[in-house]
């Protein structure tokens, strides 16, 4: 591979929205007030939300083609102008070193027949591999090379822009944080030249991270593109933020955040960010996870589906 990436410019040209992650059809947005169903594309145009360009699909371990018919991905996805992000995320929380090497051939398997679903899709498709993978022990693991390179070699095709995913883990009181990112150098350095771009995470709730913590969030994401960018030579990419309004300040920190990368954008475009994926556009209540209520409140829209304030900001990120 090693090919340049065409569709997406070198810029922070990429702010898109990722769907619910337990996949539930997710063409259509559901107000949680009026139970009414509006097309994804029609809530993007009725907010002006015309920086976005891209929608991203959760593909879990569970996941089965009829989640996101090919046909409806190509209709009202592709047709639209939008491109598809598909985040895999078959190891989810159970990875670990002795889960990978009980059930290598098994996510092989699933991969093919996930490729065998691509090639239904149109155009060019991006995919984000096993974000969060380097914990419990799989971060300083050389055999996750090994992993990667078959997983790309499954995968490769010409019109498939594909790059791994870390999380970022350590201390959020500083804005860099070196040391902890160094840990997982030993799992993909071997593999990265046959990828396309390298993917990072940032979440941030205020039902585990302080105030202080979520306002250094921006300055993190410019710290932790520029060190990847240096480390790997690759365009990298956001594959998910995820700033949660739960909260008394929460919307307020929100849209601070979103104030700062908007202002730090021609940084973050040195620093080699090819874009940004939202997770999520409107709220999602009964999401579940590691952030607790947290999780409920982590759009830009709020689940009746009017604006918060960071909406009008994010507007503001442009290519």
């Amino acid at each position: 591979m090693n090919r340049l990436i065409r569709v997406l410019p070198l810029a922070l040209a990429l702010p898109v929205w990722g769907f619910d992650l337990v996949g539930t059809g997710g063409f259509e947005y559901k107000s949680a007030q009026t139970g009414r169903y509006t097309p994804v594309v029609s809530v993007l145009e009725h907010n002006r939300l015309d920086n976005v360009n891209a929608v991203s699909l959760w593909i879990t371990r569970q996941w089965e083609s009829s989640w996101y018919p090919s046909a409806e991905v190509n209709k009202r996805i592709v047709d639209k102008g939008y491109t598809p992000i598909f985040i895999l995320y078959w190891f989810a929380d159970d990875i670990s070193v002795g889960y990978i090497r009980e059930h290598e051939e098994e996510y092989y398997a699933y991969l093919k027949r996930f490729r065998s679903y691509l090639d239904e899709i149109e155009g060019e498709k991006i995919v984000v591999l096993n974000p969060e993978y380097n914990q419990f022990g799989v971060e300083g693991w050389s055999g996750y090379n090994h992993l990667l390179l078959k997983s790309a070699a499954i995968l490769d095709e010409g019109d498939v822009i594909m790059g791994p995913c870390v999380g970022d883990f350590g201390n959020y009181d500083a804005a860099q944080d070196p040391r902890n990112w160094k840990r997982f150098d030993a799992s993909l350095r071997d593999a990265m030249h046959v990828f396309d771009f390298i993917a990072f995470q940032e979440m941030r709730s205020l039902t585990r991270n302080t105030p202080a913590q979520i306002q250094q969030t921006a300055r993190r994401i410019e710290s932790f593109s520029a060190y990847l960018h240096t480390t790997y030579r690759k365009p990298v990419f956001l594959a998910y933020l995820a700033l949660s309004t739960w909260g008394e300040k929460g919307e307020y920190l929100q849209e601070g955040v979103m104030r700062e990368l908007a202002r730090r954008q021609p940084v973050l475009e040195k620093n080699g960010l090819m874009g940004i994926n939202l997770f999520h556009l409107a709220d999602v209540p009964g999401h579940v996870g590691y952030f607790g209520p947290g999780e409920e409140h982590f759009g830009i829209l709020r689940s009746d589906g009017s604006a918060k304030p960071s909406a009008a900001v994010f507007k503001l990120i442009r290519s």
